[in-house]
């Protein structure tokens, strides 16, 4: 390895580090929510959000946790 090939990459070295650093930063700290939502919520409350209707919520999985599906799309503007 040339001696200039050497010092390119022990001088990019330090800049991946950091870049990792600060990706890694700015995760959010709460993953429990999306955008107005948050797991949790009952099927009421997210489908007066939308507005859509909570007799189309489909059961994805019921055991200790109920786990619902709703499909909402959004109305274009008038």
């Amino acid at each position: 390895m040339t001696k200039l090939r050497r010092a390119m990459s022990i001088s990019t070295l330090p800049s991946f580090l950091l870049l990792g650093v600060i990706s890694a930063a700015t995760l959010p700290g709460d993953l429990s929510k999306y955008r107005n939502y948050e797991l949790g919520t009952d099927l009421s409350t997210v489908a007066g959000q939308t507005g859509a209707n909570p007799s189309q919520a489909k059961v994805i999985h019921s055991g200790q946790a109920l786990i619902q599906q709703l499909e909402w799309r959004p109305q274009p503007a008038r």
